[in-house]
């Protein structure tokens, strides 16, 4: 395959605070993708039943696992795939400028991105934590390639620390028993992470100094792994 015709999906999956999120930054300000998380369709179920944000992470984790249970583990990702057309028009996810992109992918490298890697037709989705739900992408209309960031426990502590995001844990000891849960929950429809790590297509470690290393290594990553694994993949679109 040279390009697929309708744009890529990347999945992305990893233990807590490893840069997902980070990741998702990237290509929406870096290369005009467009970006969403599976725990979008668990918010909208929270909201509609009452609950009011933030949301915890265990609050967020237990309604992903009851939406499972009720409607299949695959759920969560077909939620998704049947929002792509809004998710690629939302107004937050516009194509950039030269003066925007990374100069190293796009406007001068000898080795720049192809057109078809660039602009809102590519989507990132987070938060995939069910081998389901990979299925369920995989058979989506567009080529999928998973991503396995990882990234050492420490340096994910201290990052989940310095987001300061609303809901996550506050010490290590909630921190390790919480991801131990998350990694094979035993309910069969709940998180099951280390399945989904066995499915990624690509894996990626971060140990970047900064968000702006971080980047830089992502400008090499996205030129040099994410496209040469595409153009192996087949297009379903075609």
């Amino acid at each position: 395959m040279n390009h697929p015709s309708s744009g890529l999906l990347l999945g992305l999956c990893g233990r807590n605070a490893s840069g997902k999120s980070t990741i998702c930054e990237y290509v929406q300000q870096r290369l005009g993708w467009s970006t969403c998380s599976l725990s979008d369709a668990i918010r909208e179920h929270l909201m509609e039943t009452g609950e009011k944000p933030p949301y915890t992470r265990a609050c967020l984790i237990e309604a992903g696992n009851t939406l499972r249970r009720r409607d299949g583990p695959g759920a969560l990702a077909v939620a998704t795939l049947s929002r792509l057309d809004e998710i690629r028009a939302s107004p937050s996810s516009s194509l950039p400028s030269c003066s925007t992109i990374s100069d190293a992918i796009v406007c001068e490298s000898p080795r720049k991105l192809p057109e078809w890697m660039i602009g809102r037709g590519c989507v990132a989705i987070d938060s995939i934590r069910h081998p389901a739900e990979v299925e369920a992408l995989r058979k989506g209309p567009c080529p999928f390639l998973l991503l396995h960031v990882t990234a050492p426990a420490k340096l994910r502590y201290a990052w989940l620390l310095s987001r300061n995001r609303a809901g996550d844990v506050k010490t290590e000891e909630e921190f390790v028993a919480a991801e131990e849960l998350e990694l094979r929950h035993p309910d069969k429809d709940g998180q099951q992470l280390l399945d989904v790590f066995a499915e990624a297509d690509l894996q990626l470690e971060n140990t970047a100094a900064s968000r702006e290393a971080f980047f830089e290594y992502l400008d090499v990553f996205f030129r040099s792994a994410v496209q040469s694994r595409v153009q192996q993949q087949p297009d379903p679109c075609s």
